[in-house]
């Protein structure tokens, strides 16, 4: 049943009863193997790369060192395995269940984590560079050492300035998806506040959200409304939470209103001239 290797050929394996089973260095490349029970097996070094695992059963398996690049291993249990050293790259592992897994020196460049419960799992070492975290639980995970993980401290340091106060960050207030809290008094001076969520898995959540001036002029160029230059305090900057995937938005406990920098026009204003 195991692939040769050709271009096509795939191993149906789907639903298979495959606990405990030896399969070290196995070709399972392209295989279906789509919710098969693999709990315990042994596939220490095997080649599944491309292949259907959605949905299998793979708690407490040996995994350490399989191509698994390009798997399909959405909402796959993987429990307890062992993926120490595997090749996971552009995997699929949206909603899989990897809590307490050996991820330590895996190559996850690139994979798709969204959803993926990571609570508890050992990720030192392992590449995620390029990693799709979105909704990831993290709790209680070793990051040691990882890579990919974006620094929020180079992040506002590339992106941002800073006085004597505190760094110097973009606001929009005006048409948006969220009005603001009706105790924010808009003014020159105000400190806007909320409670902020720290999960950097997130890109949306609550808190006094804030961007690059980039980033707002790209965003609401349509929406009516003002760009705010803010200050977050140093005091405040522990509250700062930047999500993993942020494209130039960022999120904070509280910041100060300073002033009024630019403002947007509900609709685009023709061009000087225009229709004449």
């Amino acid at each position: 049943l195991l692939s040769n290797g050709k271009e096509g050929n795939r191993a149906d394996l789907s639903r298979a009863d495959l606990s405990r089973a030896n399969l070290s260095r196995a070709n399972l490349s392209r295989a279906d193997l789509c919710r098969a029970n693999l709990c315990g097996a042994d596939l220490c070094g095997a080649d599944l790369s491309r292949a259907d695992l959605s949905r299998a059963d793979l708690s407490g398996a040996n995994l350490c060192g399989a191509d698994l690049c390009r798997a399909n291993l959405s909402r796959a249990n993987l429990s307890g395995a062992d993926l120490s050293r595997a090749d996971l790259s552009r995997a699929n592992l949206s909603r899989a269940n990897l809590s307490r897994a050996n991820l330590s020196r895996a190559d996850l460049s690139r994979a798709n984590l969204c959803g993926a419960n990571l609570c508890g799992a050992d990720l030192s070492r392992a590449n995620l560079c390029g990693a799709d975290l979105c909704g990831a639980d993290l709790c209680g995970a070793d990051l040691s050492q990882s890579e990919g993980i974006l620094n929020p401290i180079d992040w506002m340091r590339n992106n941002f300035e800073a006085d004597k106060k505190g760094w110097i960050v973009y606001k929009f207030i005006g048409e948006s998806s969220f009005s603001p809290p009706s105790e924010w008094e808009i003014k020159k001076g105000s400190f806007i506040n909320e409670v902020v969520n720290p999960l950097p898995t997130l890109s949306c959540a609550c808190g006094v959200n804030f961007a690059t001036h980039e980033w707002i002029k790209h965003e609401y160029e349509n929406r009516k409304g003002n760009i705010w230059k803010c200050r977050i305090n140093w005091v405040d900057a522990c509250s700062i939470v930047v999500p993993y995937d942020t494209t130039g938005k960022a999120r904070c406990g509280r910041l100060e209103l300073v002033e009024i920098i630019g403002s947007f026009p509900s609709q685009k204003q023709p061009a000087a001239g225009a229709g004449e």
